[in-house]
């Protein structure tokens, strides 16, 4: 079953920018934003990043860029979280600005 799912995955990948344009495809495109692993999403994003105007302009695509909009927005409240998790303990609790 696994096998299978990597091979179903890979061609997924490689095939991303078409079916983000397809009518049905950027179904697919959105349910692995939403429910895959987080290499799967991470591998969708890097083909998605830098495109996002046009996609936005495309009568399919934008459908799925609303779930890739929430993920990224998402990843980068994690990356500030951490951000400034780390800057407070390297104050050690006090303000050091």
């Amino acid at each position: 079953m696994l096998e299978q799912t990597a091979v179903i995955l890979s061609e997924l990948h490689e095939q991303t920018d078409r079916l983000v344009l397809d009518q049905y495809g950027n179904y697919v495109i959105q349910h692995v934003l939403e429910h895959g692993r987080m290499e799967e999403k991470s591998k969708i994003v890097s083909h998605i990043r830098g495109k996002v105007l046009p996609l936005s302009q495309h009568k399919f695509a934008r459908l799925a860029l609303p779930e890739f909009i929430s993920l990224v927005l998402h990843w980068l409240c994690l990356m500030l979280h951490c951000l400034c998790f780390l800057l407070y303990q390297q104050c050690s609790g006090e303000m050091c600005l």
